[in-house]
């Protein structure tokens, strides 16, 4: 399964300061992604570490299951579960590291082939 125009359009439509954070998140190494492929569903686990509080920062790091297909995407944060309902077409900086990383990935399989 590629990264579909549908699923990068949503990038487009995310709120810039959400998009900034994912890729700030994914060049630190703050957030990784693992890409499965499984019956035409792409899923990703996305592992984001946070840094809580500020007199005294503890970082915290969650692991959140992502999954793509070519129209649409679902999360297992909390951002995604209490908004995709009343903001449709939402997306969490989970859901858009997963579709930004998918997307080198496939610029970097396409490369290697040529």
């Amino acid at each position: 399964m590629s990264i579909t125009p549908s699923l990068l359009n949503q990038i487009s439509n995310a709120d810039d300061d959400r998009v900034i954070r994912a890729l700030e998140a994914l060049q630190a190494g703050k957030m990784a992604v693992t890409l499965l492929y499984n019956g035409g569903v792409l899923t990703a686990e996305v592992t984001s570490t946070v840094t809580l509080g500020k007199k005294n920062p503890v970082e915290k790091t969650e692991t959140y299951t992502t999954i793509l297909t070519p129209t649409r995407y679902e999360c297992s944060c909390k951002d995604w579960q209490y908004r995709h309902e009343s903001q449709p077409g939402f997306i969490c900086k989970h859901g858009l590291a997963a579709i930004m990383y998918g997307q080198s990935e496939q610029a970097d399989e396409q490369q290697q082939a040529a």
